[in-house]
């Protein structure tokens, strides 16, 4: 189920500070490619052609339509032929299999979000320290952000097989995660082109600081916000004085 908001952790170190303010003033986000990810098992799926019979033949049978797609001007036995070449090839050189995986990713995007807002780990890990920041981005209905997926969680890889009718196979992949990143409740939107990307300016709701961000960065902040034409609120985490949480204060 979708979330009423959608969070984006950032930091003022080094140039990221202009990335922040790219967000705010020219709405525009980064969609990264998996390949920058700090995670090197994310996005990397077991790929497999599949072991039943009926899985096979339908294997055959995609891959078939793709070379009659391809070579037209060849014969339907040509064509046969040549796919129970490719399967054969494939099933006997899984490396191929991979190669090609990583030649499609190498172009795809990825924008992270969180469900969280308040999450320790994700200040520290994400928001420099809780020196950072935190953007809110509305995912209701109809919204930009809307379109994002859910990432789920699980010990084992996710089983991709590629050449089978299945039209989330790909969602599959780029959506499952370890169970040791379980405490980003991340959701994801995903493109075909990985690099900046317009939304629309009134999709971003709020800033949170974190209770560490220096004066001067919020300073900062309020005059990019000022030159905004969309209203956004501002909002400071703070520590609790009596359990391991954050409050969240108007700006």
């Amino acid at each position: 189920m979708i979330k009423r908001f959608l969070y984006k952790y950032g930091s003022f170190e080094g140039d990221r500070r202009y990335y922040l303010r790219e967000v705010l003033l020219d709405a525009r986000i980064f969609f990264s490619n998996p390949y920058r990810f700090n995670d090197p098992f994310d996005c990397r799926p077991r790929l497999e052609i599949g072991t039943s019979r009926e899985d096979k033949e339908q294997a055959r049978e995609e891959i078939f339509k793709i070379l009659c797609e391809r070579c037209p001007q060849a014969t339907e036995q040509q064509s046969r032929r040549e796919a129970d070449l490719v399967l054969s090839r494939i099933e006997n050189y899984y490396n191929n299999l991979s190669n090609q995986y990583e030649v499609l990713l190498k172009d795809y995007g990825v924008y992270c979000l969180s469900a969280k807002c308040e999450n320790l780990l994700m200040w520290a890990h994400y928001g420099a320290g809780h020196t950072g920041y935190c953007l809110e981005f509305k995912a209701s209905e109809g919204s930009f952000f809307s379109n994002a997926f859910e990432v789920h969680y699980q010990k084992d890889y996710p089983v991709i097989k590629p050449f089978l009718s299945d039209p989330k196979r790909g969602k599959k992949a780029i959506l499952t995660k370890s169970l040791d990143w379980a405490y980003e409740e991340e959701w994801r939107l995903t493109s075909s082109e990985h690099g900046l990307m317009d939304f629309p300016s009134c999709d971003l709701a709020g800033i949170i600081f974190g209770c560490k961000t220096k004066v001067e960065d919020i300073e900062d902040v309020k005059k990019w916000i000022a030159l905004r034409e969309q209203p956004m609120r501002m909002r400071r985490a703070v520590m609790n004085d009596r359990y391991y949480k954050l409050d969240l204060i108007g700006l």
